[in-house]
């Protein structure tokens, strides 16, 4: 799950997208696989496809692919808007590390996954059940005083089908709450939590070639919703054309999918930044664009 300028979002055998919720959260992977995320930050889930296994002469080890990565941004600027940063994330299991592709982003909920084809050195990255994880966030570029306002709350790592790491300072209280946040490049040894296993529909269902679709990439998380019992996710498809906090249970063929589900989970709803979405290039407004809304900053 791109929430924008506050929040950003993401799966070929699909996953829920988290992730981006705008200047408030910003928030979607190939064999793509649903992830729960908690009550900021959006879910993922799981996919049934195999997982790969190691052999050797004594015994067989599964490994867990890494699915998805979170990373939570936050302005403490308030009223001020910092400029976007580059950042990566980082995943190490042990001595073992892989580093995502760069984000441009700003503050939000960002996703690295393979639906948003931004893993870049952590495609094809696994774990055994017993290795711990810990993860950071990296800026790529020199720091300005108004740079600093920009903080990590939360990171995520979703292994395999079922394994949800979450990365976070504790919080504390003195006259009141104090926010903890990641430093950047400060790496923080996370927290399994089991991630309900979701059954996800497979083949991908993606609009069609002449449909009036946001490009995967420029998918982010705008609002965050009221809890449902239901969740929802971005198949592995280039573009959607609908905001899948809207689709009806079941509904193929928009890129997105949504399934019910006993328990509340959180909701988010997403925007498209693409202006070419809603303005074709003679600046008349584009037929069928009222699939997503824009985003507060449009690239």
């Amino acid at each position: 799950i791109n929430t924008e300028d506050s929040t950003n979002l993401s799966s070929p055998t699909a996953q829920p997208v988290e992730i981006n919720t705008e200047d408030s959260t910003n928030l979607s992977s190939p064999t793509a696989q649903p992830v729960e995320i908690n009550t900021e930050d959006s879910t993922n889930l799981s996919s049934t496809t195999p997982q790969p296994v190691l052999t050797n002469s004594d015994s067989t080890t599964r490994l867990d692919l890494l699915k998805e990565i979170t990373v939570r941004i936050v302005n403490t600027g308030r009223r001020n808007r910092p400029p976007k940063i580059r950042f990566t994330a980082e995943v190490c299991t042990g001595s073992n590390c892989c580093e995502t592709s760069v984000m441009f982003k700003r503050a939000g909920l960002f996703k690295f996954s393979e639906v948003f084809q931004n893993l870049g050195g952590c495609r094809n990255f696994s774990k055994s059940p017993d290795e711990e994880v810990s993860i950071r966030a990296i800026k790529t570029e020199t720091d300005t005083p108004i740079h600093t306002l920009l903080k990590v709350s939360k990171l995520t790592a979703h292994f395999g089908n079922d394994c949800l790491f979450i990365a976070e300072k504790e919080q504390t209280w003195s006259f009141g709450y104090e926010p903890n946040y990641v430093l950047w490049g400060e790496s923080i040894n996370a927290t399994p939590k089991q991630a309900e296993v979701y059954v996800t529909p497979a083949p991908s269902a993606c609009p069609d070639s002449n449909e009036n679709a946001c490009p995967m990439e420029n998918i982010r998380v705008h609002r965050e919703l009221e809890y449902a019992r239901k969740v929802c996710f971005y198949q592995a498809c280039s573009s959607a054309t609908a905001d899948h906090s809207t689709l009806e249970i079941g509904q193929l063929g928009t890129g997105g999918y949504c399934l019910a589900r006993s328990a509340m989970n959180p909701q988010y709803s997403f925007c498209c930044d693409h202006e070419q979405y809603f303005i074709q290039l003679n600046r008349t407004e584009r037929s069928g664009s009222n699939g997503f809304q824009r985003c507060d900053g449009m690239n």
